[in-house]
């Protein structure tokens, strides 16, 4: 058995809508947010190694 923690850094969904992060100092934009795609390839892509590969860890992060 295999099991990988994702962790996503900031993806532009709705539960940002009453932060409101583009009028919010210190808070990265929706714009440069990571899609919800994002973390969905990085789902399949970690599903579908091969059995002898192991990923413990994928942390996916928007590019600032």
């Amino acid at each position: 058995m295999r099991a990988t923690l994702i962790s996503p850094g900031a993806v532009d969904t709705a539960i940002w809508d009453p932060v409101d992060p583009d009028n919010r100092r210190g808070f990265l934009k929706r714009a440069a947010m990571l899609r919800p795609e994002d973390v969905a390839e990085a789902v399949l892509f970690v599903a579908s190694r091969p059995d002898r590969v192991s990923i413990p860890e994928l942390h996916v992060e928007p590019r600032i």
